[in-house]
């Protein structure tokens, strides 16, 4: 069994839903506290009540300008400390959170803060605190990861809005990854089978995130799973890079352009998915060592076969019907052409021709 690698680059503060650790509660109001609460009676707050006492401190802050982030600051300070009076802080994230925004000045102008938190406890496990951590946002979506040690933790978000919890049963939604030892080929690697993750933070000015999540994950090969609990990111800072990736075809005569390109690593291959967003899905599995050339289509799953989805309709190239020709690749960059044949894999009359499949994508990991 080799490496199993499942998302490329497995790799301010707007709406901080501290309270989705300690308290479930779905509503983020965005009601900035301009240094009301020391005033309000913060000792006789509720635990509920302290929480969105964080979100709209947060959400103010996240907006501060020169002349009011001193006071911002403040106030989101004293608003984490009465939800840790008011809640308890049994997992310490809190307090790593009131730690994180020793600078205030970093919010100012977009400047986010470095010191970012990507960490989450595992049921009878040891508990990830990511201490490198990288993000970027592209025409992918959202990827973040996070590396402690040999282990590394991360996910991706194919259409981040904040304010949005994704379904991690769903991985057209999202995809959150663990790597037990990413120095070991041979090191256990789960994905998420269920629960969910939340968004609370994206915010494209200063380029920041943050949100939580939790669900269960499970082994590829072993199937075993485990549990994830209180996940949290906040403060990530991300880079954004502009599109690359692009991929138009004719389908039974229809047009069809990709706007989502999800990049999956799985042992000895790269499978890439061409997403039009509409119901319609092109996968192409090419092997990871990709070399300029014409290969006739191959059986799945092998490198150089395709399948092909419509309105959850799934399709499967017919062998040797067609080709996938790579014209170029520089610097993980991958540019080509397709034209082949599907057939339903439940009805074989049914049969569709792809043609004119033109693309460049970007499989660098």
């Amino acid at each position: 069994m080799t490496k199993k690698h499942m998302m490329k680059h497995l790799l301010n503060l707007k709406c901080i839903l501290i309270a989705l650790i300690v308290v479930s509660f779905s509503a983020c109001e965005n009601e900035p506290l301009e240094g009301e609460f020391a005033a309000s009676g913060g000792a006789n707050l509720t635990c509920e009540q302290a929480a969105q006492a964080t979100v709209s401190a947060g959400l103010a802050l996240s907006d501060a300008t020169t002349e009011n982030v001193d006071q911002l600051c403040n106030t989101y300070s004293l608003a984490i400390e009465q939800q840790i009076t008011s809640c308890g802080d049994e997992t310490g994230v809190l307090q790593q959170l009131l730690d994180s925004i020793e600078d205030c000045s970093a919010f100012v102008g977009g400047g986010g803060s470095t010191s970012g938190i990507f960490d989450f406890d595992i049921v009878d496990g040891d508990a990830f605190e990511g201490v490198s951590i990288s993000a970027v946002s592209n025409e992918d979506g959202l990827l973040v990861d996070a590396t402690v040690g040999t282990r590394q933790a991360g996910f991706q978000i194919f259409n981040p809005v904040q304010g949005t919890t994704y379904d991690l049963s769903d991985p057209d939604q999202a995809i959150l990854l663990y790597d037990t030892d990413i120095s070991n080929e041979e090191s256990d690697v789960f994905f998420a089978i269920s629960g969910s993750l939340t968004l609370s933070t994206y915010n494209t000015n200063t380029n920041i995130a943050g949100g939580s999540f939790s669900g269960v994950m499970q082994e590829f090969f072993t199937e075993s799973t485990i549990t994830v609990e209180n996940g949290i990111f906040q403060n990530i800072e991300f880079s954004v890079e502009e599109p690359v990736n692009s991929c138009t075809a004719t389908i039974d005569g229809a047009g069809f352009n990709a706007s989502l390109f999800p990049v999956v690593f799985v042992q000895e291959t790269i499978q890439v998915t061409f997403d039009d967003d509409m119901g319609r899905q092109i996968r192409i599995i090419f092997p990871d060592n990709i070399t300029e050339g014409t290969y006739d289509l191959a059986a799945t799953p092998e490198i150089y076969s395709a399948t092909y989805t419509e309105s959850d309709v799934d399709y499967t190239g017919v062998e040797n019907s067609g080709s996938i020709v790579i014209t170029n690749v520089e610097n993980d960059v991958v540019t080509g052409s397709f034209n082949f044949d599907v057939v339903n894999d439940g009805d074989p009359e049914d049969v569709i021709v792809i043609t004119s499949g033109e693309f460049v994508i970007d499989v660098s990991f």
